[in-house]
């Protein structure tokens, strides 16, 4: 099970730390290169001799404009440098470079016949860092060359080391602000949105990402943030079958990055050109063994692999995440069971209280049409004592399962108390509440039957309805008595019946 361990920091596995610095530059063994720019053709050819005998890789170029083009091109590590030249010469070449972000970290040396101390000195304000004059002693120039790159290798360790450093600590912070702005979130789409807010800085580099919350009721994986955002305008709900890596992801109960696309086993049937290069990073969100939701990611916008520092970075984050999911799903269970009668699971009667009130004053404010029916199952306490009352449990389960699936989605339905029951019925006026009475009626007497094997009785309800008309109510207790005056009368007519409100027919 991938456990989300809350003392593992983004630079931190099996034991690696965030001073392992080796463990997170990447050493990439290529030659260093040298560009070589002079008029001359035979200083240029003089110069790539003496240097390719130590094992550098040598650009050559002839012109001002093409030692530029060179240098934008293929970054080398140093760049040998004539003065004078014929379209541009050697300083302003110098000068151009050192103002260009992409090539003022190259090392500039500048080799020429001028000896001027007046030139030497405006060589180096311009930015170069030696300056050697013609004729030059070869092991000189090699000696010096090797030591500039030397300073150069190390001042890009030193560069990519602060990057790294930078970028750690621009992800801490993100990942402390992410976990402040949802610490006391107790609402799960406030959180996604939450989520998708930060995901987007701290995975700004990832092409595209999604999170997916599982759905237990319907053993699906549902899309809930996703980049770009187009993704999310689509009601997407997926088997975890339909995604070969969510699917190893949460085989293996862990991190399941895939940086080989050609050689992995998982896409082979995908064609498609989102495929043909793509990367991805899967990272399931489980708690104790309980799966709570998916983390995607697709390929870096540079192009690189995902990395040992990105799957830490995505799991730091992903830990957080799937503690607030979990968090988000026991408050809920719990406000649930608080509203809730645990033996039919409709609405209790303190939900009942609080919801018939903000109702009544809403309609009562919009002049919309509301109605309410009271029902109760007839002869209950005989068959308590004639079925016993686990019988009778499961008929106010069975009633309770026809009025759910009698109802609306906007309606509600609670236990009010022992065997009666109370629907509301927003935009609806006193007819329609009659006719959903009704049918609930003949639903029961139809479908309900309570036995022991030796007995059978049929079951039966009585119902009342009252409505909300031109606002002859006052209060919503009003509306409730004058339901209950109708089941009552619905009781002394002789049960399995619907009476109403005549009040305002």
């Amino acid at each position: 099970m991938l456990k989300f361990d809350t003392n593992t920091g983004p630079f931190q596995k099996n034991g690696q730390t965030g001073n392992d610095m080796k463990q997170i530059i990447p050493k990439v063994e290529k030659p260093l290169t040298v560009l070589v720019t002079d008029d001359a053709p035979d200083i240029v050819l003089l110069v790539s001799s003496i240097l390719e005998k130590d094992g550098y890789l040598l650009l050559k170029s002839y012109s001002g404009e093409e030692c530029i083009a060179l240098a934008n091109a293929n970054h080398p590590d140093i760049i040998l440098l004539d003065i004078m030249m014929p379209d541009i010469d050697g300083f302003k070449v110098c000068e151009r470079l050192k103002a260009d972000s992409r090539t003022k970290d190259i090392p500039i040396v500048f080799i020429t016949a001028k000896i001027d101390t007046k030139d030497k000195i405006l060589g180096l304000s311009k930015g170069a860092i030696d300056y050697i004059t013609k004729p030059f002693n070869p092991e000189e120039l090699k000696a010096r060359v090797k030591s500039h790159l030397q300073t150069k290798i190390m001042q890009d360790k030193l560069r990519e080391t602060n990057n790294i450093l930078t970028e750690y600590l621009r992800t801490a912070t993100l990942t402390n602000d992410f976990f402040e702005n949802i610490t006391k979130l107790v609402n799960l789409q406030e959180v996604m949105s939450i989520t998708k807010k930060y995901f987007s800085e701290i995975f700004e580099d990832v092409e595209r990402f999604s999170v997916w919350l599982y759905d237990s009721a319907s053993d699906k994986f549902v899309l809930e943030v996703a980049k770009p955002a187009s993704l999310e305008k689509k009601a997407i709900a997926i088997k975890v079958e339909d995604s070969p890596i969510m699917k190893k992801a949460l085989d293996r109960k862990e991190v399941v990055v895939e940086n080989n696309f050609k050689d992995s086993d998982l896409y082979n049937a995908k064609t498609g050109k989102r495929y043909k290069d793509a990367k991805f990073m899967c990272l399931p969100l489980m708690v104790e063994g309980k799966v709570l939701a998916i983390v995607n990611l697709t390929s870096k916008k540079d192009g690189s692999d995902f990395s040992v520092y990105d799957q830490q970075k995505a799991i730091s984050i992903c830990q957080i995440l799937a503690n607030k999911i979990e968090n988000c799903q026991l408050y809920k269970k719990i406000e649930t069971l608080s509203v809730t009668d645990s033996l039919t699971n409709l609405y209790n009667r303190q939900f009942l209280d609080n919801r018939m009130g903000k109702d009544f004053a809403r309609v009562v404010r919009s002049h919309e049409p509301f109605t309410i029916i009271m029902a109760d199952i007839d002869h209950f306490k005989s068959i308590n004592d004639t079925f016993g009352h686990q019988a009778g449990d499961v008929v106010l389960k069975q009633f309770s399962e026809v009025v759910v699936s009698s109802i609306r989605e906007a309606d509600f339905a609670a236990r009010y108390g022992g065997e009666e029951f109370v629907i509301t019925l927003p935009a609806t006026d006193l007819l329609g509440g009659i006719k959903l009475a009704e049918k609930i009626r003949r639903k029961v007497e139809k479908t309900l039957k309570v036995t022991d094997g030796a007995r059978n009785r049929s079951v039966t309800v009585s119902l009342g309805v009252s409505s909300l008309q031109n606002q002859n109510y006052k209060h919503p207790d009003e509306l409730l008595k004058a339901a209950d005056d109708a089941l009552y009368r619905a009781k002394e007519e002789g049960r399995n019946r619907v009476c109403y409100d005549k009040k305002f027919i």
